[in-house]
């Protein structure tokens, strides 16, 4: 896989993670059931950091241009 094919991966798990997703929903349900710390607000508010923040396209571009990352991996 290329470096810009894995790049689009991460690209569109962000838009997967910005869209609505039932089973993600039942999961955050399931994990704040089984620990109150999990609060289904704080997991939204984290996914949507993530999304965010670490996989939008100008984002990943920006940090990876700090790095000599091969077009293929070794």
């Amino acid at each position: 896989m290329t470096l810009k094919e894995r790049i689009n991966v991460l690209i569109q798990l962000g838009e997967h993670l910005r869209g609505e997703d039932e089973y993600l929903d039942a999961l955050m349900h399931r994990s704040s059931y089984h620990n109150p710390w999990l609060t289904i607000e704080n997991q939204k508010l984290a996914v949507a950091a993530i999304a965010e923040n670490m996989l939008h396209p100008e984002k990943l571009q920006a940090w990876l241009q700090r790095y000599e990352v091969p077009e293929e991996p070794t």
